[in-house]
């Protein structure tokens, strides 16, 4: 039986609640048999902006996702070094999955308005489908766009119009740590358990 695997990428700086509950929608809306987390290593796009080192934050998703056996976490952008593409990571995993499997690489309107500025893009969308999601309320992803964006990129784009909008970012959850608030409820308890023990977001 073909398999559908769910890509999720990102900083995770930190992992956060809204993380996990887009997995868990986009598990369920795309019918995927999976999820593989995939922890930026050093992102092109935003290479001065992480603060928590690689092996910290891989941690975190690994201890954000434990309870969950659709869930998987992958080192292949931490573990290289130089900047991580989409295109080499989408590679490797197809290289590893069956012709008839599909992988969704699941991502925010923001990031695909601004795809064409990614490596290799034209060979990306020949090897995964998009699953995207709105940032706002009442905002929808237009085909037409995409269009202009990349040839035939909305043909392979799924729309998650109807998932709710969760207003929660790591950038926020950062400064409220470092302003000594308790963040108990924006991260898991297991992900809260390593911020505190290794003291992180602090300085």
């Amino acid at each position: 039986m073909a398999l559908r695997i769910g890509i999720l990428g990102g900083s995770f700086d930190p992992i956060h609640i809204g993380h996990i509950a887009i997995a868990e929608y986009a598990l369920t809306k795309l019918t995927l048999n999976k999820i593989i987390f995939v922890p930026a290593g050093d992102p092109w796009m935003k290479r001065s902006r992480l603060v928590a080192k690689p092996k910290d934050r891989f941690d975190m998703v690994k201890a954000a996702i434990s309870d969950n056996d659709l869930f998987e976490i992958s080192d292949i952008e931490i573990s290289i070094s130089g900047p991580s593409h989409s295109i080499n990571t989408v590679k490797t995993f197809r290289e590893d999955i069956s012709e008839k499997d599909e992988l969704v690489f699941i991502l925010g309107q923001d990031a695909i308005e601004n795809i064409n500025l990614w490596e290799k893009v034209n060979d990306l969308i020949t090897l995964c489908k998009f699953a995207v999601m709105p940032r706002k309320e009442s905002a929808h992803v237009n085909p037409g766009l995409l269009e202009t964006k990349v040839e035939g990129l909305s043909k392979r784009t799924l729309f998650l119009d109807d998932m709710p909008i969760i207003n929660i970012s790591s950038t926020k959850i950062r400064e409220q740590i470092m302003a000594g608030r308790n963040v108990e409820k924006l991260v898991s308890q297991k992900v809260f358990d390593i911020i505190k023990m290794r003291n992180l977001y602090r300085d």
